[in-house]
């Protein structure tokens, strides 16, 4: 089965928005004098639908990963063997439960808990980049 192009369309969306909503989060502690996190830059609804993209990316992103790995019959138990027997699995946890935390406080308004939550999204990419890969990450 060809997955390329779902595959880079997925990266490119999960990449796209979790970087936008880490970043716009974070404009107001930077850039305003005496901003704070709940000062949003983007209106609430941007917030959500960039949070949603996001988790979205990432999820689809992870199943075009568990089907490339295996047929398609069996992209459950592939997909189940990534996230609870390797060593990317909790990476991916952690990625997919930080997203959905970040959906969370986008829909409540809370934008400390976005920029905390894509904050530790993007730093997943580190844990299971291609340093990990060649366990470079715990001597850094």
């Amino acid at each position: 089965m060809e997955i390329d192009a779902p595959l880079i369309l997925a990266r490119w969306t999960y990449y796209g928005a979790v970087t936008l909503l880490f970043g716009s989060s974070l404009f107001p502690l930077y850039a305003a004098p005496g901003g704070t996190a709940r000062d949003g830059v983007l209106p609430r609804p941007v917030v959500t639908a960039l949070a949603t993209a996001a988790l979205a990316g990432a999820a689809l992103w992870l199943m075009c990963f568990a089907t490339g790995l295996a047929p398609p019959e069996q992209a459950g138990a592939t997909l189940l063997a990534i996230l609870f027997e390797s060593g990317f699995g909790p990476a991916w946890l952690v990625r997919i439960s930080a997203l959905a935390i970040a959906l969370l406080g986008a829909v409540a308004g809370r934008s400390g808990a976005v920029v905390l939550a894509s904050g530790v999204a993007l730093a997943c990419e580190g844990w299971s980049g291609h340093a990990a890969g060649f366990g470079l990450t715990g001597s850094l």
